[in-house]
């Protein structure tokens, strides 16, 4: 629940502010009714606005820290307020100093752990919380940190991964872009002039070359522009139609494959530890619809549940959607059948995020050769163009 901040009129039509907590702004509105005034304008309270310019500094990697150490505390015997107190003197000069200090004033007040990490919603996700929750009732908190603070730490282990593969490439094409732009704006201007004074007939592809460079040089500021400008134009049509990108991101041969393989590792590990924790299975299940990332994957995900209520399998409901392959089907089948659904998940978590990796691998062993020659294809091809009619402007100086 957030804090608004109110300008309303009186009874007397005279201008007052004041605070009201609500879920939204129109809840806030309506509770501004109820105390007789006439609202004006309703804006959501500067300490809430500050806060969340807080907590958006505030990454998975320093969530996943802060909880393993206040499982630790809480598994020495430590009580909670006094765990997130040290905690938050083991955090001095982090943003989250200021959220644990929030935390811990809010627990003294008397709201229990899993409502005050509400409040932060923004830094602590769903399954955070409602695994927190759960833990409460089962007085299993500093396990169920632990297993939190575990899967927190597997997933920034699994995005930094992706982004250490992605890293060479995209070094080399950098370096390669200056160099290009250095042989286009700097070197070819230099040596067309220079060509200019020996008055000699050029091939085509060193005049090419020249007339290349020129509009690059002439138009470049244009250039540039447009591109930032499709940039802009790209994230304004991913923030509009992001989820008609993510099923088109999901059918690119190749990249389709391992964004699936990536939905299916975070899908299967996060159920499994959602269940470990306690959480009961259907809740669980809608915990982890929203990182299921194509739409349609959700609303099927609604339609696994509608059966599951109903009585049906997990298993059998889950057939019809190719993403769930057929051994991810049978390791939930013979995990309900035994009793052990939630390891049987982490199992299949765990080889699927091998696959993953290993697809990727692959992708960047083909990706690092083809971004090489490229670049090396581009830069052959100017320094070939240059130094043509200098071997020839060269043999005409020999032979006189």
């Amino acid at each position: 629940m957030a804090v608004f901040e109110y300008v309303a009129l009186d009874l007397k039509g005279k201008k007052v502010r004041g605070f009201v907590e609500a879920e939204t702004p129109r809840e806030a509105r309506e509770k501004v009714r109820e105390l007789q005034l006439s609202p004006i304008q309703i804006i959501i309270s500067r300490e809430i606005l500050k806060r969340k310019r807080v907590e958006k500094r505030i990454g998975r990697e320093d969530l996943a820290l802060m909880t393993r150490q206040l499982s630790s505390l809480l598994k020495s015997g430590v009580p909670l307020v006094e765990a997130i107190n040290s905690l938050g003197k083991e955090f001095s000069g982090h943003p989250l100093e200021k959220i644990l200090a929030d935390i811990a004033s809010e627990l003294k007040g008397g709201k229990s752990f899993s409502e005050v990490l509400k409040i932060h919603s923004q830094i602590f996700p769903s399954f955070y919380i409602n695994m927190v929750r759960t833990a409460e009732e089962t007085g299993e908190l500093d396990r169920v940190l632990n297993r939190v603070a575990t899967l927190l730490f597997r997933e920034v282990s699994f995005q930094n991964k992706v982004k250490n593969a992605l890293a060479y490439p995209m070094v080399v094409l950098s370096v390669g872009s200056i160099v290009l732009f250095v042989l286009l704006w700097k070197v070819v201007p230099s040596l067309s002039r220079l060509f200019e004074e020996f008055n000699y007939p050029l091939p085509l592809i060193t005049q090419f070359l020249i007339e290349f460079s020129e509009i690059s040089r002439r138009w470049g500021v244009w250039i540039i522009g447009s591109l930032i400008m499709l940039i802009l134009i790209f994230l304004f049509f991913h923030r509009k139609w992001g989820e008609k990108l993510e099923e088109i991101k999901f059918r690119i041969p190749f990249l389709g494959r391992i964004f699936q393989r990536i939905t299916l590792t975070n899908f299967s590990f996060l159920l499994s530890s959602l269940l470990k924790g306690g959480v009961p299975f259907l809740e669980a299940l809608s915990l982890t619809r929203p990182i299921l990332k194509p739409p349609s994957l959700r609303k099927f995900m609604e339609e696994v549940e509608k059966k599951v209520r109903k009585g049906e399998s997990f298993s059998q409901a889950l057939k019809g959607n190719p993403l769930f392959p057929s051994l991810l089907l049978r390791m939930v089948e013979v995990g309900e059948k035994g009793g052990n659904l939630e390891e049987m998940l982490e199992e299949s978590s765990r080889i699927y995020e091998e696959e993953t990796e290993f697809i990727l691998h692959r992708f960047i062993l083909l990706l690092e050769p083809m971004v090489i020659l490229g670049i090396g294809a581009i830069v052959g091809f100017i320094v070939i163009s240059v130094l043509l009619p200098i071997f020839e402007i060269n043999e005409i100086l020999l032979k006189k």
